[in-house]
């Protein structure tokens, strides 16, 4: 889904319609859109649009502001308008203090954080995880040790 921003990637009432005619009945909207999904007024718009659909919308908030990875969203307020948990959609959390501030946020209201587990230094210009089809086929690999290591400290943090 693109709306908003992204109209002509897909709108999202005809998503849902898609989604619907495919035998979705819930999906999650991810908050990949201009603007980002990082505000109450942001899942608000997501909800009205998707009021009346058969399927239900269920919003992803960002975790960052303008999914930056530098600061927190509104994260209550918009878990309070029917976000259902927060991550910056494929994007890992690169601050160690900033996951460990938003596990601790989220925890009265039972937040769910989402983690993309990707060491973005390691993982370079990789485009496959690293195999040796991929490097037959010519594909920069992606060291598994990319995600194990974030795995590991995402762990130490809960």
């Amino acid at each position: 889904f693109g709306e908003p921003g992204y109209e002509e990637r897909e709108t999202l009432a005809n998503g849902m319609l898609t989604a619907e005619k495919s035998g979705f009945t819930h999906l999650l909207i991810n908050p990949l859109t201009h603007p980002v999904t990082d505000s109450k007024a942001a899942v608000t718009y997501i909800k009205d649009k998707t009021r009346y659909c058969v399927a239900t919308a269920y919003p992803i908030g960002a975790l960052t502001v303008e999914s930056k990875g530098e600061y927190l969203a509104e994260l209550y307020d918009m878990q309070s308008a029917g976000a259902v948990a927060f991550g910056d959609y494929k994007k890992p959390i690169s601050n160690s203090n900033l996951l460990k501030i938003a596990l601790q946020y989220t925890q009265p209201f039972d937040g769910i954080v989402i983690s993309f587990p990707n060491d973005t230094k390691i993982m370079g210009k990789g485009v496959v995880n690293e195999h040796i089809e991929g490097t037959r086929l010519g594909l920069k690999g992606i060291p598994a040790l990319a995600e194990e290591l974030c795995v590991a400290r995402d762990l130490s943090i809960l």
